[in-house]
């Protein structure tokens, strides 16, 4: 059987989203799964975007449970879990670098609360204008409660005003989501300049616990 009817007969066999069940984002990327490792509720779903450039797959290390077919970038593929277990899976082009578990807890088994990090941003600094420093917030699984956190911009080589615009305030999650994003502005200009850096801290979060609380925006001059 192809990769491709695979597919197709696995979704055709997926139950629907049940009432109240969370859709946690996972993001494939050409360096692997983010996040790798989730754990989910029976009755919710994963729903994998290939980010990537590259060609990826979500394919079960068991045969037949799962397996999502060829996927180009930014294809998604849903699958809904209905029985308590570890669902290991990989990528069937380059199974020996991306590899990823879903964790499926028993009805009954309260979540453990979610953890929380930020990713860094690497970007060119440009001629004029402004560009988009865009940091990734992401909760390791969906919780069934708002989670909250506060940011803040801070200096590192780079300055505020003259390097980047300054920020500050609150991202939400609601119920069932697992990313938000956060874009800072980077002053772009003709000054020959070394590499500069800035960071964006997170803090006071309420529903999760901050695993990597610092992204760190690395600002690569290209006059």
């Amino acid at each position: 059987m192809s990769i491709r009817t695979a597919a197709a007969v696995v979704c055709a066999l997926a139950a629907p989203a049940t009432a109240g069940a969370a859709t946690v984002d996972v993001d494939i990327q050409d360096s692997g799964y983010q996040p790798a490792s989730i754990t989910i509720a029976v009755n919710d779903t994963v729903r994998w975007t290939n980010r990537g450039t590259l060609t990826h797959t979500v394919t079960s290390d068991t045969a037949g449970q799962f397996n999502s077919g060829d996927m180009a970038s930014m294809a998604q593929f849903p699958q809904t879990f209905l029985t308590p277990g570890t669902y290991p899976y990989h990528c069937f082009y380059h199974s020996l670098t991306m590899k990823g578990t879903v964790t499926v807890l028993a009805p009954g088994t309260p979540l453990p609360p979610p953890e929380l990090r930020i990713g860094d941003r690497r970007l060119r600094e440009g001629d004029g204008g402004f560009r988009r420093a865009v940091f990734v917030l992401r909760l390791s699984q969906a919780s069934s409660t708002a989670v909250e956190v506060q940011f803040r911009t801070a200096n590192g080589t780079a300055r505020r005003r003259s390097d980047y615009r300054a920020r500050s305030g609150r991202v939400t999650f609601a119920p069932g989501e697992t990313v938000k994003r956060v874009v800072v502005r980077v002053v772009a200009d003709l000054r020959d300049e070394r590499r500069e850096t800035f960071w964006l801290l997170l803090h006071n979060s309420t529903g999760a616990t901050l695993i990597d609380p610092r992204g760190r925006g690395v600002i690569v001059d290209d006059d």
